[in-house]
């Protein structure tokens, strides 16, 4: 904070041209560095997300159809 404290104060303007031409070069690498990895984050969560689709359509449902008891609600012949 005290750097751009002094870099505000300062009266020296071929110090504060430096600076600004510092930040905007610093400016352009970071967009150029997030566009890049734009596509590769990209790509990461739609291979996730088809890995995902395709154990969820693999997996064995959690409860059971048909007469083995499996609290499905019907008659499994204990009596009850």
């Amino acid at each position: 904070m005290k750097l751009l404290r002094n870099i505000w104060r300062d009266s020296d303007g071929q110090d504060l041209i430096e600076y600004t031409l510092l930040i905007g070069f610093l400016a352009l690498g970071a967009a150029a560095i997030f566009l890049s990895v734009g596509g590769s984050v990209s790509g990461i969560w739609s291979s996730a997300d088809n890995h995902l689709a395709v154990a969820n359509s693999a997996s064995t449902p959690l409860h059971h159809h048909g007469g083995d008891g499996g609290g499905d609600g019907g008659d499994n012949g204990d009596g009850h």
